[in-house]
């Protein structure tokens, strides 16, 4: 609900005061109202990432996808007049039913709109995925489609004045195809940067999340991670927030782990 995550987010703005990059994963317009993009933008987050995946109408409908692309538009322009500094849109290659005429469209409506950064997927097919075991696995694209995609978008975007600046693979990806982000000069985000290169601190909240903290030697991660399942997290939290103390207490307090 809208008053438990403002609720948070000015408990955060409160305590971070001189957080230089604050992002926030909006997803998709069915997702993120514009109430509550707006009650971001006020609680102080200057990037936002919108997550089309694509921008033909059949294809999200095929996903299960409830909006319309009318819709990410209007979310966009949401987020252009409340002044988000930096907007990230997110798009997948490989998706079922997807072809290389699909990309090109999705790409060259991007160089219109024109958002700070721009993050091409490929198709990771997770085992636990619905995708997995549904009719549509037939239609995925075979990986030189799905290769040719991914060089179509390079082509676009630095002819369009992108450039990429930071690339990751995921389990279950394809061939040798890698997550690559592209940003327009001086909108490179710092968070992405450091976390490719796991030389950096995190403090994670919530089920699921990994707390990392950096050592004196400057690239080892000592690391404490929360039960996905909530219940579970619940039982474990003064456990596990205990754990997270001790270890913030010695890394910081130059003692040996």
């Amino acid at each position: 609900p809208l008053p438990v995550l403002e609720a948070m987010m000015t408990r955060l703005a409160r305590n971070l005061p001189e957080a230089c990059e604050w992002t926030v994963e909006a997803g998709r317009p069915d997702t993120a109202t514009p109430d509550m993009l707006a009650m971001l933008r006020q609680a102080g987050v200057d990037r936002i990432s919108v997550n089309p995946q694509t921008l033909q109408q059949h294809l999200l409908d095929a996903l299960g996808r409830r909006h319309r692309v009318e819709d990410i538009y209007t979310m966009y322009e949401n987020c252009r007049k409340l002044g988000f500094s930096v907007i990230n849109m997110d798009f997948i290659a490989g998706l079922p039913g997807q072809t290389v005429a699909d990309m090109q469209e999705n790409m060259e409506i991007v160089c219109k709109l024109h958002p700070e950064n721009v993050t091409i997927h490929t198709l990771a097919l997770k085992k636990r995925a619905p995708l997995f075991h549904h009719e549509l696995r037939a239609a995925i694209p075979p990986a030189e489609e799905t290769g040719h995609m991914v060089r179509l978008c390079q082509s676009i975007l630095t002819a369009g004045g992108y450039v990429p600046y930071y690339m990751y693979r995921q389990k279950y990806m394809a061939a040798s195809f890698a997550n690559i982000g592209y940003a327009l000069p001086g909108s490179v985000s710092a968070y992405n940067i450091e976390m490719m290169e796991e030389r950096q601190s995190v403090l994670a909240a919530g089920p699921g999340g990994a707390t990392k903290f950096l050592c004196r030697d400057g690239h080892t991660l000592e690391k404490v991670y929360m039960p996905k399942d909530v219940d579970a997290y619940v039982q474990a939290l003064a456990e596990k927030m205990a754990q997270r103390r001790r270890l913030c207490a010695i890394i910081y307090g130059k003692e040996d782990v």
